[in-house]
């Protein structure tokens, strides 16, 4: 998946959004929408890396993600709080200047 800056993801139904979205990339930081909340980052070198999503410890509502990180993000939505997992590759600039972030995600 590529978010350019400016635009948010839904996770439910999955797709780029302008509006109505969980999370919300500006070229420098995800920031979760409404009761969108992520945990701490972890290093996750390959998307094998990833884990299992903590059940708590939800607390950060914007997040400056890294290369070689995993974030997991807890969604509200209909039938309750969702949690996914965002994985962010290897080989992509996230440096000072605002630019697109690539990430890979799952429930």
């Amino acid at each position: 998946m590529i978010l350019e800056p400016g635009t948010g993801f839904t996770f439910d139904p999955p797709g780029v959004a302008g509006s109505g979205f969980n999370i919300f990339w500006d070229g420098n930081r995800l920031t979760g929408s409404d009761a969108t909340r992520f945990a701490e980052p972890a290093e996750a070198a390959r998307s094998g890396d990833v884990g299992v999503a903590p059940g708590e410890g939800y607390v950060l509502n914007v997040i400056a993600p890294r290369v070689g990180t995993v974030l997991h993000v807890r969604v509200p939505g209909v039938s309750g709080l969702g949690a996914y997992t965002i994985w962010v590759p290897p080989g992509q600039d996230l440096g000072n200047e605002p630019g697109p972030l690539i990430f890979d995600w799952k429930p």
